[in-house]
């Protein structure tokens, strides 16, 4: 009579123990399978994409046009003012440096017209396609370095500042903050100015100093190729 007693209570001990290890193995693939859920739910409703690392060439007509290179990429809400409207948004390239490749042999840019001298393509479809802004209607870039290569990819000049946003429906570039243009032995320094790539110059509309063949040039309009080398505009030695 003990021995079966005994027996029952085994066997009731091991029935408890197997329900009990199931329970745990059901809840806790429950709990799991509601995590990956909610996780992928969340990601499915998070609105800005950020990207590490960023990489990207462009091309038109089959030449390279620019190649984009970013600490971190982000698409983001755009600011207008100190509000942010989510209808308008911006793709924000940090850490950036962009090589530009123009459409001819820099070295001979001083016997050409200005007009030669250009970027083609840069606002293209095919160079800057909707899918790599996923959508922004505009491009910024802080801090940037942007090169000015010839189409071996040897940078011919060099600007640095601290802010640069892509304006593709007046097809320009405008560079903001402290600024510091160089190309060869020329210098040139402001606080804003603006590139047309497609004409091939770059205009200055307020204070610069431009340092050119062993002279300091000052003024507050300025209008310049994309070497430094022929300079028109209002300005004083």
């Amino acid at each position: 009579m003990a021995s079966k007693h005994l027996k029952f209570l085994m066997v009731l001990f091991m029935l408890t123990l197997i329900s009990g290890v199931i329970f745990l193995y059901v809840s806790d693939s429950v709990k799991h399978s509601s995590q990956d859920k909610a996780n992928h739910f969340s990601f499915r409703k998070k609105k800005d994409l950020t990207i590490r690392g960023f990489h990207y060439s462009g091309y038109h007509e089959g030449r390279k046009a620019l190649t984009i290179k970013a600490a971190k990429f982000s698409i983001e809400k755009k600011k207008v003012g100190i509000f942010k409207f989510s209808p308008l948004r911006a793709a924000r390239f940090r850490g950036a440096e962009i090589d530009f490749y123009v459409n001819n042999d820099p070295s001979a840019a001083g016997s050409q017209d200005k007009k030669d001298v250009t970027i083609k393509g840069l606002f293209s479809k095919e160079t800057l396609p909707a899918s790599l802004l996923k959508g922004a209607s505009s491009a910024i870039f802080e801090p940037v370095k942007i090169n000015f290569c010839s189409l071996d990819g040897k940078p011919v000049m060099e600007i640095r500042a601290k802010r640069a946003t892509f304006d593709p429906r007046r097809r320009r570039i405008v560079m903001d903050g402290k600024i510091l243009a160089t190309a060869s032995s020329n210098e040139l320094s402001t606080n804003r100015l603006l590139i047309y790539p497609d004409k091939g110059i770059i205009e200055v509309n307020n204070k610069f100093v431009l340092k050119k063949q062993g002279e300091q040039i000052n003024g507050d309009k300025l209008t310049t190729d994309l070497f430094l080398k022929k300079v028109d505009g209002q300005h004083n030695l």
